[in-house]
C-alpha cells in the first residue's frame, strides 16, 4: 500500500554522529538465536540526545519543563518546511520574512540538508540558529522547531541560542533527514520515548505533504 509518510528520522547505528561531548551509541545482543536462544533481545546504551530527538526546556533551563510535560499536540499537527538561504548561519534577518506565526510548528531546511550529514565527520561550521535569530524566535513562540543537524546552535553560541528558545518554552528537535523534502505545509508526527525525568528524549519523526 503506497504511503505519503515519509520518515525524516537518521538510522541510529553504532556509526551514526554524536555531538563531540556526547557519549557513542552502543547496542549489544544479550540472547540470540546462535546461542540457541527462542529469540533475539538487546540492550542499548545512548545519549536522551541520540540521533533524531526533542529538548525539552529543562535542556538549557534550570527548573525548566522536563519530558514529562509534554504535550501531543506540541510536536503533532500541521508543520511548515521553509527554507534557509544564507549558508553559513539561520539569521534575524530570515526569520523576519518567513511570517512565523505564534503556535505554528516549523522546520529549517538549511545547506546542511545537501549530503547525509549524519554519516560525514563532525562540521563544526554547521548550518545553525545565530542568538539574535533565536531571540527573534522567542518572541514569535513558535510551539516546536526542528533543524536538520545535531544542534540548533553552534559550538560557540550554542548556549546562547538554547537559552533564548527553551526559555520561551519552544521544544526543538534536531538531527532531521530532511535530504528529500521540499518546503511546504506537512503534517508532522514526532513521538519522543516518555522518559519522564529526562531533558529530551529520542523519537521517529515523519512528515505528510499537504495540498
Amino acid at each position: 500500500m503506497k504511503s505519503n509518510w515519509v520518515d525524516i528520522s537518521v538510522p541510529v547505528t553504532e556509526k551514526i554522529l554524536m555531538w563531540p561531548t556526547d557519549p557513542i551509541f552502543r547496542l549489544r545482543r544479550f540472547a540470540s538465536f546462535a546461542e540457541g536462544n527462542p529469540c533475539i533481545a538487546s540492550e542499548i546504551t545512548l545519549s536522551v540526545h541520540t540521533g533524531t530527538h526533542i529538548d525539552a526546556p529543562a535542556h538549557f533551563i534550570k527548573e525548566g519543563d522536563t519530558m514529562g510535560t509534554w504535550k501531543p499536540e506540541i510536536t503533532i499537527g500541521q508543520c511548515r518546511v521553509v527554507t534557509i538561504e544564507n549558508p553559513k548561519e539561520i539569521t534575524a534577518e530570515e526569520i523576519s520574512i518567513l511570517n512565523i506565526q505564534e503556535g505554528e510548528r516549523i522546520i529549517f531546511k538549511t545547506k546542511n540538508s545537501d549530503s547525509n550529514w549524519w554519516e560525514k565527520p563532525f562540521n563544526p561550521h554547521f548550518i545553525s540558529i545565530s542568538p539574535k535569530a533565536a531571540i527573534l524566535l522567542a518572541k514569535l513562540k513558535p510551539l516546536c522547531l526542528g533543524i536538520d543537524y545535531l544542534s540548533v546552535g553552534s559550538p560557540e553560541t550554542g548556549v546562547e541560542t538554547h537559552q533564548h528558545l527553551l526559555g520561551a518554552g519552544i521544544w526543538l528537535i534536531e538531527s532531521l533527514d530532511l535530504t528529500k523534502i521540499s518546503p511546504g505545509n506537512y503534517e508532522l508526527i514526532f513521538m519522543p520515548m516518555n522518559l519522564y525525568e529526562a531533558e529530551g528524549a529520542p523519537g521517529r519523526a515523519i512528515l505528510s505533504k499537504q495540498e
